[in-house]
């Protein structure tokens, strides 16, 4: 990962973290997520799908938690992978 950012937010108890993902590639245009999934009781296919990300909205070990994927291409997934459509 490169060009981290980290904004803390004291007052709704809350981290976000950004940054640029590099060296997940799976197969010549498709990208392995597992990395960032993790031990989470979920896959992508939980995640609500845009024209450009995937969004999460739900909890984690009884925690309120947001995560948003965002690439810079139109995109399709299945359980674990990215690629552009």
């Amino acid at each position: 990962a490169e060009n981290f950012k980290i904004d803390f937010d004291q007052s709704k108890k809350s981290v976000i973290l950004k940054c640029d993902i590099k060296g997940a590639r799976y197969s010549t245009n498709s990208y392995n997520m597992h990395f960032l999934l993790g031990n989470w009781p979920f896959d992508l296919m939980n995640f609500k799908r845009f024209e450009k990300k995937l969004t999460y909205e739900g909890e984690i070990d009884g925690v309120p938690t947001s995560i948003v994927f965002e690439f810079p291409y139109v995109l399709s997934h299945c359980h674990e992978h990215v690629w552009p459509r």
